[in-house]
């Protein structure tokens, strides 16, 4: 697992999700980052977000492929989609890299 920071994991969420607090949500154990809501970033500024990420939750927009898993690292240990369905995920991609994807 990816323990970049102190030794401990990162979660990187690809775009602000509603949390009670209005920040970041806790995850224990977890450093969790997450983009501001507006506006969506590059995708150079996605791949150097998610670079030594252990978890990523992305959202429907952002295209999970080769690339992708690369920028992250082979720390990566779990994909989400903040989304309906996982369409915009490469699953044969992912499951090459051993990292499961959920939605």
């Amino acid at each position: 697992m990816s323990v970049s920071g102190g030794g401990v994991p990162l979660v990187v969420i690809t775009r602000a999700v509603p949390t009670e607090s209005g920040g970041a949500p806790e995850i224990d154990g977890c450093r969790v980052r997450m983009a501001a809501a507006e506006p969506g970033m590059t995708r150079a500024e996605l791949l150097a977000s998610i670079r030594g990420a252990a978890g990523v939750v992305s959202m429907f927009n952002d295209r999970v492929d080769a690339e992708f898993l690369a920028a992250a690292g082979p720390g990566l240990k779990v994909g989400g989609s903040d989304a309906v369905g996982v369409d915009n995920s490469d699953l044969p991609a992912c499951r090459r890299a051993g990292v499961p994807v959920a939605h």
